[in-house]
């Protein structure tokens, strides 16, 4: 509802909209309160909302700003807060079907924010949010490559998983190091995260929603993963295409910036 608002400033969506909202007896949304937050840009409302929204309301704004309606998807950072998203998206998958997340665990999903610091001037330079999100089941792009929906809705395939126009991109996010003595293409993974459970990505479940999963591109080892703008084809009825993953209670999840 707020992200839906007409409010004509953006701090204006949290006035009209919260004393409506289950959330109103737990914070206080007036004048003084709201101004504090220093809200802005319809991304600070967004943050805001990743920070005071409840475990399943974090996950439907997170899945509603990668689906594969909204546009400008991992381009800019914060990419789980910079989508411009689609109105007409459904963004209830995740109490369609059996849920991919621990939905009574506050780690499901967290919203941090990090400071960097210039080494040489010793000063604080730029601060960075994240989500860290855990599910419980993921998937791991193959060894056989993968076949991608390009803007014109006509289905290709592809052996790499770095495309080459984007290497700027990649490299301002700092996902891969053109220096690092490694392979472009070993430094990175594309990972598949479904809303809901695996026995549900079946073609004999015909009332499975196509569009409840978001794809993630990013560096393993720095665990540094931003949305990608790229919609794959998720079948997992092709061979090799997608390796299945869960997590366990040790895992660190996944870092979203």
């Amino acid at each position: 509802m707020i992200l839906k608002s007409k409010a004509s400033k953006n701090e204006d969506r949290f006035y009209a909209v919260m004393p409506q909202s289950e959330y109103k007896n737990d914070l206080l949304t007036s004048k003084h309160l709201v101004g504090q937050w220093n809200i802005s840009t319809i991304t600070s409302v967004k943050l805001k909302l990743y920070e005071i929204m409840n475990i399943s309301d974090k996950l439907n704004l997170l899945f509603w700003s990668g689906n594969n309606k909204s546009s400008n998807v991992g381009l800019i950072l914060p990419t789980f807060a910079t989508s411009t998203l689609a109105l007409d998206a459904s963004t209830d998958c995740l109490t369609a079907h059996p849920c991919n997340f621990d939905l009574d665990n506050p780690s499901t999903i967290m919203l941090h924010h990090q400071t960097t610091t210039d080494d040489k001037k010793k000063k604080k330079t730029q601060e960075q949010s994240y989500l860290n999100l855990k599910p419980l089941e993921y998937y791991t792009l193959g060894s056989m490559g993968y076949s991608y929906v390009h803007t014109d809705d006509n289905i290709y395939y592809c052996d790499d998983k770095v495309r080459r126009d984007k290497i700027p991109l990649y490299t301002c996010h700092q996902i891969i190091d053109l220096h690092a003595h490694m392979d472009l293409e070993a430094q990175v993974n594309i990972v598949a995260i479904p809303s809901f459970e695996a026995k549900f990505l079946s073609r004999n479940f015909d009332d499975t929603p196509k569009d409840c999963c978001i794809f993630l591109f990013g560096n393993p080892v720095k665990n540094k993963w931003i949305l990608d703008y790229r919609r794959f084809v998720f079948d997992l009825e092709l061979p090799g295409a997608w390796v299945h993953h869960r997590i366990d209670d040790y895992s660190t999840g996944f870092n979203i910036y």
